[in-house]
């Protein structure tokens, strides 16, 4: 009978049995128990290629001045003396998952829904942790198995939660695997070996605009004016093994992309010069306390022969902005 019961509860953390969804929930930040769960709504992009998935509403400020001047210096986890970031977190673990997309994605937004909300309210409340594995396991953005063949996708990531919300890390916590989307999965828990039920009232986190972004200028706008954003790179071995201590610089191929980090900032080298400041998902053990610094495109000003952008693993080219909705 234990063994039995342990098996259904192992079954329950796995994402199984599969439930009946509710209702098509999509505009409220609020799940209530009366109009219980989202639907998952699938994902059609077959006449769309993902540079088109977007929501915009309004012109980006980059947009509306593409001439604007920016401090030397400029980081949100130093604002005169505060940090409006959220948590470092590690992807690999309990096991190895490449959910990089989906880790910077909801950092990005946490950072944003922090800095949003200081500038409606005047307090600083970095403790948002959002759900990566409530987006591994409904929003049809990406797995954990077959990366190849299921890339992860920001994009698609921010449609998701623009269509119908993500909880925080409390209604599923990260195990790195590929679940069913159920009831249970978007949001559950335990209460002993044998019941564990979905949860039916709960807050989801929404997203307003959002869509893509590349090179510096813009990048510098919408993290100065809105908060970090999420940037693809070329995450070689090398870099894998980055101590820190300097400013990461590696030459690699332009146009490839493996892994999926967000920009938070930027500052100036003695050496290099301009640099990036990027927010990885390895733990605090790797780089600088799970940070690192990338050349822009405008390092090296005393070295005529070097273009910072041969040097930043490609974090200038393909970028990705998202707004949040205040709950």
């Amino acid at each position: 009978m234990f063994l039995t019961s342990l098996a259904n509860y192992l079954l329950l953390i796995l994402g199984y049995p599969k439930l009946q969804l509710d209702s098509n929930k999509t505009s409220s930040e609020k799940v209530t128990g009366t109009q219980s769960y989202i639907k998952l709504q699938p994902i059609d992009t077959s006449s769309q290629t993902e540079e088109m998935i977007e929501v915009k509403t309004y012109k980006r400020p980059w947009e509306v001045n593409g001439n604007e001047s920016f401090p030397a210096e400029f980081d949100w986890r130093n604002m005169s003396g505060r940090s409006f970031t959220s948590i470092m977190r590690n992807q690999h673990i309990p096991v190895y998952c490449p959910s990089c997309w989906a880790f910077a994605s909801t950092s990005a937004y946490a950072d944003r829904y922090t800095i949003s909300k200081y500038r409606q309210t005047g307090a600083i409340d970095t403790s948002l942790v959002l759900s990566v594995q409530h987006i591994l396991s409904c929003a049809n953005a990406g797995k954990c198995v077959h990366p190849v063949n299921h890339p992860g996708s920001v994009l698609l990531a921010y449609k998701y939660m623009h269509e119908s919300g993500v909880p925080d890390e409390t209604c599923n916590n990260y195990k790195a695997v590929d679940q069913e989307c159920s009831d249970f999965t978007r949001c559950g828990t335990c209460w002993n070996f044998t019941y564990c039920p979905p949860v039916k009232d709960y807050t989801v986190y929404k997203v307003d605009d959002f869509g893509s972004l590349q090179g510096r200028q813009a990048m510098m706008s919408e993290i100065y004016h809105r908060g970090p954003i999420v940037c693809s790179i070329f995450a070689t071995k090398e870099f894998e093994q980055f101590t820190g201590g300097t400013v990461y610089q590696q030459e690699v191929p332009s146009g490839h992309y493996d892994h999926v980090i967000s920009v938070s900032g930027w500052g100036v080298d003695a050496e290099v010069g301009e640099y990036w400041i990027i927010r990885n998902s390895w733990g605090t053990f790797w780089g600088e306390n799970g940070w690192a610094r990338l050349p822009t495109s405008k390092a090296f000003p005393n070295d005529p022969k070097k273009w910072g952008g041969d040097y930043n693993l490609n974090v200038e080219t393909r970028c990705t902005y998202a707004d949040p909705i205040l709950n």
